[in-house]
């Protein structure tokens, strides 16, 4: 029996609609949402600087509070805050709180990073290289300069930039939040929005800009 060209068609114009029906009525997969602050960050394992294995629950042991600076060789945002930084991380390092960095650009190579922190000078912190994301996520963090505040039980008590403006600062934040997290109560503060660049999967824009 021979097929007439036109049922053909018309059998893989309806085939063809009805698949992209089928594949509008697919559950897609659930976005991953933002951890809201309270919300404990599971213990992590990445690789320093020195190719050495790291876990948050070791580098948080004993802490008093722990802060995650996030970080990326390209953000001029890095380039600075640091001198800011540093002042806190000498008056609060001494106090019990650990300052651990982390490069969450996947495109960042150890090479790059160890370059970079030499020209900034980086110091005070341990460096942690994030290149799948995790732990970014695991934070909700989404840009380099975000920091997170978090309490001897792991539980993120602060999110967000260092500060209230990156050129004309009024307000820190990071100190404050340290200091209601050393004292035991919750951060007046507990989020703001970051302004440094951000990493590649997340949407906004560089404020620095």
């Amino acid at each position: 029996m021979r097929i007439r060209p036109d049922v053909v068609i018309f059998t893989v114009l309806v085939l063809g609609a009805a698949f992209a029906v089928w594949t509008q009525l697919e559950p897609r997969p659930a976005v991953t949402a933002i951890p809201k602050i309270g919300t404990q960050v599971a213990d992590f394992t990445l690789r320093d600087i020195g190719n050495r294995e790291r876990k948050l629950s070791e580098l948080a042991a004993g802490k008093k509070a722990t802060v995650l600076y996030f970080w990326s060789v390209d953000c001029p945002c890095v380039d600075a805050l640091e001198v800011r930084l540093k002042k806190v991380i000498e008056k609060y390092e001494p106090l019990g709180v650990e300052f651990v960095g982390v490069d969450s650009h996947p495109d960042d190579t150890r090479e790059q990073v160890l370059d970079k922190m030499g020209r900034i000078r980086a110091t005070g912190y341990r460096m942690l290289l994030d290149p799948t994301q995790d732990v970014a996520k695991l934070a909700g963090v989404r840009t380099a300069t975000e920091l997170v505040v978090l309490d001897p039980d792991r539980r993120i008590r602060y999110r967000g930039s260092f500060d209230d403006d990156f050129i004309k600062p009024k307000v820190e934040y990071l100190g404050p939040a340290i200091e209601a997290v050393l004292a035991g109560r919750s951060p007046t503060v507990p989020e703001s929005k970051p302004y440094g660049c951000p990493f590649p999967g997340f949407e906004g824009l560089c404020d620095f800009d």
